[in-house]
């Protein structure tokens, strides 16, 4: 990682909007910055911890809120300061980020504090953020800070002043920071939470065998359904198949029959026509029936014709006494005349029935022994006739109404017979041979498709069915723990063979990573001419020997080299460990490599010390920060690092105090910069070189 800019917002000491731009350069990796004490030096160190680490990790001055606010601003009232610091990571992450901007910022009077991490998208190069609005997002963004560099470490790769010597005397704090750095704590939760995954694992191994045959039952249905539901996906394709061949044949007649128009409306009036002779049919039978009914109830009346009814009234009416014999037997005259010429109007003579139903009418009326005189029996006989003539009248009537429909019927039947012959001999010359084919076949596939639409719906709704009998068997075999499962097995031995590797990881890489660390400080040491030894036990706790090999405490300058040489010694496993992982893709133990920040460590080296330090460290860096005054050689280590080409940035700290004693100038390169001005304003301002 890579720290890239600096912004401060009425931040302590510096009032209004400022920044540093510190150098990501692989040469000029120096970032340095001159400045008198209580200039800010410290303040620019802090402001970094607190921005992307919070309160807690900065030093116990900076740790109370209400001292952030810059006074000045404060009394013009603003209440809120703001830092935003822009890093770069060695490695992207999953969406392939590498560019970040941490911004923290805190209002003195809501007594809120509010962070914000923005990220710069690689495909549209725009930013983005992730806001910490909740606690919960707070948390994430915090989290993700503290992978980029663990809390461990940080007083180790951010030093502020006598801090370093405190580092070196404090032995806990060195097996903690070797530990993290190491990745030690990853290890030791990956091992317990791959014990505990094991241990489960092999719980559900050991069960017992009602389990394990209750799980071959569902395992065997779970086949069976699993066979079913191909079964009859392939019914349901085959009959889709079956369908849409039946649809290709009925289409295909549609188009013959299309062609046909005009046969086809020939062969419809032509049904039409039958339908019309068959009903005609029907009438003339129904008329006929009319006709024999009237025959059959009207026989009597039906016998007179209007000639005969004519000569029997006259008959009557002019008969004398002498011609019309009244006395019994009746007049054989009369009934002969009746009855020889009495003819049905349909054409027939009366039958043997009728003629005795006449007789027998007669004779009541014209022999009735209580009646004697022969006006009235004359008289009765005339009216007898002329009722019988009204009869007479009225069937003959209906008569011709049935004989006349008849006739209407008969030649309607006749011309409905010409119209199916016409059309018979239409259709005949225009129907094509195929088109009875077509309709013969539409009519069968339309069978067809009806039966293998219903074959499909079926097996549709049998395949549901297995789908909801298979889903059933799937849940009570999740729910299901079952011993000796092949997976289980296999997970179990994952799990026993990554529990190896972290053993692997404890038993050898550490201690060699303590060796190789050892080695390197021990380098270290011995180019800045300590005599001075560390080793580390299997603890992880260092051990410090003197040039005897007896174990003695450091103190001051020796304190801060022990530190300083921990800190390079395991930035440089750190990369090792970071290109071997980058060539082999085993990140099981990250390397860390973080930027360097010095304030003011040079205040225990002597002037030999401080040569030493300049030839060793940069260039065992990646960035490096330097703040530094003019009492610890300030300006002359700068000048030597410029002329090395090792510094990118150079920045001073004027500041200005109303209290200060007197004004400082100093000389940076080649001219005078005031440091310190006296003057009404109380605040730091920064200056790029």
């Amino acid at each position: 990682m890579k720290l890239s800019a600096l912004s401060l917002n009425n931040f302590r000491q510096f009032y209004g909007k400022q920044k540093i731009v510190f150098s990501t350069s692989p040469k000029s990796k120096i970032t340095f910055v001159h400045a008198e004490n209580s200039a800010g030096k410290t303040t620019i160190l802090n402001a970094v911890l607190w921005c992307m680490f919070g309160k807690d990790y900065c030093s116990q001055n900076f740790a109370h809120p209400d001292q952030l606010v810059n006074d000045k601003a404060l009394e013009e009232g603003t209440t809120s300061c703001q830092v935003d610091v822009g890093f770069k990571t060695d490695f992207p992450d999953e969406n392939g980020v590498t560019e970040y901007i941490m911004s923290r910022r805190y209002n003195q009077k809501t007594k809120v504090e509010k962070i914000r991490l923005y990220f710069k998208d690689p495909e549209t190069q725009e930013m983005d953020y992730y806001d910490g609005d909740n606690d919960i997002q707070k948390a994430s963004i915090q989290y993700m800070m503290q992978r980029l560099i663990p809390p461990g470490v940080l007083k180790q790769f951010f030093t502020a002043g006598e801090a370093a010597e405190q580092t070196g005397i404090n032995y806990t704090a060195f097996k903690k920071s070797f530990e993290t750095l190491l990745g030690m704590d990853y290890i030791k939760k990956a091992r317990k939470d791959i014990s505990d995954n094991r241990d489960n694992f092999c719980k559900q191994i050991n069960m017992g065998e009602r389990e394990q045959r209750k799980f071959d039952g569902l395992l065997k249905e779970k086949n069976s359904d699993i066979t079913r539901m191909d079964e009859l996906s392939e019914e349901i394709s085959k009959k889709t198949t079956e369908i849409e061949e039946c649809d290709r044949k009925i289409n295909e007649a549609d188009r013959i029959i299309s062609r046909n128009d005009e046969p086809k409306r020939i062969l419809e009036e032509q049904k039409k026509r039958e339908r019309d002779l068959t009903k005609t049919d029907a009438e003339i039978d129904e008329n006929e029936k009319n006709i024999k009914n009237w025959i059959s109830n009207n026989a009597m009346s039906l016998l007179f014709s209007a000639e005969q009814l004519h000569s029997v009234n006259q008959y009557v009416n002019n008969a004398d006494s002498e011609r019309i014999t009244v006395e019994y037997p009746v007049n054989k005259k009369l009934l002969e005349a009746l009855l020889n010429r009495g003819i049905c109007i349909c054409g027939t003579k009366i039958t043997e029935k009728e003629e005795k139903k006449l007789r027998e009418a007669l004779e009541q009326i014209v022999q009735d022994p209580k009646e004697t005189e022969k006006e009235n029996k004359s008289e009765r006989l005339k009216t007898f006739v002329v009722r019988l003539a009204d009869k007479a009248a009225d069937a003959q009537n209906k008569i011709n109404e049935l004989q006349r429909k008849r006739v209407i019927l008969r030649n309607e039947h006749a011309e409905i017979r010409t119209d199916i012959e016409r059309l018979g001999d239409i259709l005949a010359k225009n129907q094509p041979e195929n088109i009875t084919a077509a309709e013969n076949s539409r009519r069968e596939q339309q069978r067809k498709r009806a039966v293998y639409e219903q074959d499909k719906a079926k097996a549709k709704n049998d395949l549901e069915n297995a789908k909801r009998d298979l889903d059933r068997v799937e849940r009570e075999l999740q729910r299901l723990h079952v011993p000796n499962n092949s997976k289980e097995v296999e997970y179990a031995d994952i799990c026993s063979r990554l529990m190896r590797k972290c053993d692997d990881v404890i038993e050898n890489e550490i201690p060699q990573a303590r060796r190789i660390a050892a080695e390197k400080m021990n380098v270290f040491l011995a180019n800045v001419g300590n005599k001075m030894t560390v080793t580390f036990n299997d603890e992880n706790d260092m051990e410090v020997r003197n040039a005897y090999g007896r174990p003695q405490a450091p103190g001051g300058a020796e304190a801060s080299f022990i530190a300083l040489s921990f800190v390079l010694a395991m930035t440089e496993i750190s990369k090792e460990r970071a290109h071997k992982n980058q060539k082999t893709g085993n990140n099981f133990l990250p390397g860390l490599i973080a930027p360097f920040i010095f304030d003011s460590v040079m205040g225990v080296f002597d002037e030999t010390n401080r040569s030493v330090f300049w030839d060793y460290i940069p260039e065992r860096s990646d960035q490096m920060i330097l703040l530094l005054s003019s009492t610890q050689g300030g300006e002359e280590i700068a000048e030597d690092l410029r002329n090395k080409g090792l510094i990118g940035k150079e920045y001073y700290l004027e500041a200005h105090g109303n209290n200060v004693d007197k004004e400082i100038k100093s000389q940076i390169k080649g001219q005078i910069r005031d440091l310190k001005v006296r003057d009404n304003d109380v605040f730091t301002k920064i200056r790029e070189i």
